[in-house]
């Protein structure tokens, strides 16, 4: 059960950190747009994507549900049509359009589906972890609570079959 309890919480620390990625991701993506420090943003991009792909990555590996790990791979999948959506469209626009033109908006658009989408991903394996957390609890509570009895019952007897020979004991010895 420890080592159950100790890898849940690893886990649920990598899923804060996942979460707390989408935002981050979408902030870097905005300030391209906004501020237009292309340079500076690219390299800050870059990074940025790398350890949602790195985060994502681990998680995929220490992960036992085949669902969650499918789900995984999509979100990686996403991660890849993003950064492909940042270098090969809006990167380039950005460069040439001045403004906030329509194609810029689509592109934003869909960066912000992707994004939501890795969002969700996270919040649902986190609610995931904490249900499983939450049963494997009671099960261990009703296992415990179980073995209390258990062991009671046992004491139980026990004190009274030690009455029980104290009573013939005293029978006899009068």
């Amino acid at each position: 059960l420890g080592q159950v309890a100790v890898q849940a919480g690893s886990q649920a620390v990598l899923v804060e950190q996942g979460r707390g990625l989408g935002p981050r991701l979408y902030r870097v993506w905005a300030e391209a747009i906004i501020h237009r420090v292309l340079n500076a943003n690219q390299t800050e991009w870059a990074t940025t994507w790398g350890e949602a792909t790195a985060l994502t990555d681990q998680l995929t590996m220490s992960i036992t549900d085949p669902s969650f790990q499918a789900k995984l791979s999509a979100a990686r999948g996403a991660l890849d049509e993003l950064d492909s959506l940042y270098t090969m469209e809006l990167y380039p626009r950005l460069m040439t359009t001045p403004g906030l033109d329509p194609a810029i908006q689509a592109v934003d658009h869909q960066a912000m589906e992707k994004i939501q989408g890795f969002q969700d991903l996270f919040a649902e394996y986190r609610d995931s972890l904490v249900q499983t957390q939450v049963a494997s609890g009671l099960e261990a509570s009703s296992a415990l609570r179980t073995q209390t009895w258990n062991q009671a019952a046992v004491v139980g007897l026990t004190v009274l079959a030690l009455i029980l020979v104290m009573f013939l004991l005293d029978r006899d010895v009068r």
